[in-house]
């Protein structure tokens, strides 16, 4: 059998973890680490060890960013952002593609972008997204805002 110790420090359970795991109070768990000289996180360190659905505002891998769009969590997609996120468009309209959009790697011309139709940038209904080079899209918003 585990020690608490061993829980504690090789399996990165909490306190609270392992009073759950062996029916006793979180309180207790603390005082026999205490007593086994084993150095306790505080907060901040505890937080780095919770990833995913073990973080309290997780909300699925999907979040929205503050340009307006839907950002879906992806490992082991080409198209990730540093934080393994990819636009929720993105993954909708590759889905309809049977294929990766176009956009890392790929010259400036052939790289394919996702434009949504009414605007509304958190609005990824199938219906909403059409598929475009960079420079079309470019050219679509010039028209755009011209006829404003």
């Amino acid at each position: 059998m585990k020690t608490i110790s061993e829980m504690y420090l090789r399996e990165k359970m909490s306190a609270q973890e392992i009073a759950n795991t062996i029916g006793r109070s979180k309180y207790w768990v603390q005082e026999q680490l205490k007593k086994a000289k084993v150095k306790t996180r505080n907060k901040s360190e505890a937080r780095k060890l919770k990833t995913g659905s073990q973080v309290s505002n997780w909300n699925g891998g999907m979040f929205l960013r503050s340009t307006g769009y839907m950002m879906q969590l992806a490992p082991g997609h080409p198209n990730v952002n540093c934080w393994n996120y990819v636009k929720r468009a993105d993954r909708i309209a590759e889905e309809a593609l049977g294929r990766y959009l176009k956009k890392k790697g790929a010259s400036p011309k052939d790289r394919e972008v996702v434009h949504h139709i009414n605007g509304i940038k958190d609005d990824d209904r199938p219906s909403n997204l059409l598929i475009c080079t960079d420079g079309y899209h470019k050219s679509l918003h010039h028209k755009m805002r011209r006829r404003k």
